[in-house]
């Protein structure tokens, strides 16, 4: 009932005894689907095991539309490996993502034979803040620090010297704590370098 372009994303079923996502990518296509992506994981699976690129493949031989791939992209050998192994048109990536918002641009660089600067942990924390700062702008302060504080250790790992502040970040309240928390890392960062 409308003139947009309509994409459905989907799993590759409920549980492994129920995969029916080929079928119902040819009925979205049916009625009128303009894309699918694709979750290589069922309900049941949630965020445990493996994602698992075959079912993916169903799809995309199933269907004339554009299929976009999804499921444990965390490096770009497996975007590769996810474009190799299905054939997919497009790539979707999700918990990949966390705390690394530099992996589409690694991702890109990639793709294009560019090279690629990985963020330097003062850019990594500019990042945080930036972001923290924009969530609590869309989110109001409250909801968006609620969520930062599941996120912000994301933009830490690897780090040095990070389990305290990572446990400080999980407790904050306000915008201005998590800046204080991250400018103070951000101190200690530099005089470890100096």
């Amino acid at each position: 009932n409308t003139k947009k372009p309509v994409t459905v994303k989907m799993r590759a079923g409920w549980d492994s005894e129920h995969i029916n996502c080929a079928e119902l990518a040819q009925q979205l296509e049916a009625a009128g689907a303009s894309a699918i992506a694709v979750h290589g994981r069922t309900k049941a699976q949630m965020y445990s095991g493996r994602s698992s690129n075959l079912y993916i493949k169903a799809v995309k031989e199933a269907v004339k539309i554009p299929v976009i791939g999804n499921g444990d992209i965390q490096t770009v050998e497996d975007a590769f490996r996810m474009k190799q192994e299905t054939g997919c048109d497009g790539l979707m990536i999700g918990r990949g993502l966390l705390g690394r918002p530099w992996f589409m641009q690694e991702l890109k660089c990639a793709m294009e034979g560019t090279p690629f600067q990985e963020p330097s942990y003062m850019e990594r924390l500019d990042q945080l803040k930036d972001y923290a700062k924009k969530l609590t702008v869309y989110e109001g302060e409250h909801t968006g620090i609620a969520m930062m504080r599941g996120m912000a250790a994301w933009y830490l790992t690897g780090m040095p010297d990070s389990a305290r502040v990572k446990a400080g970040l999980s407790r904050i309240t306000s915008l201005n704590e998590l800046n204080i928390i991250v400018d103070t890392y951000k101190e200690k960062l530099q005089e470890q370098v100096s």
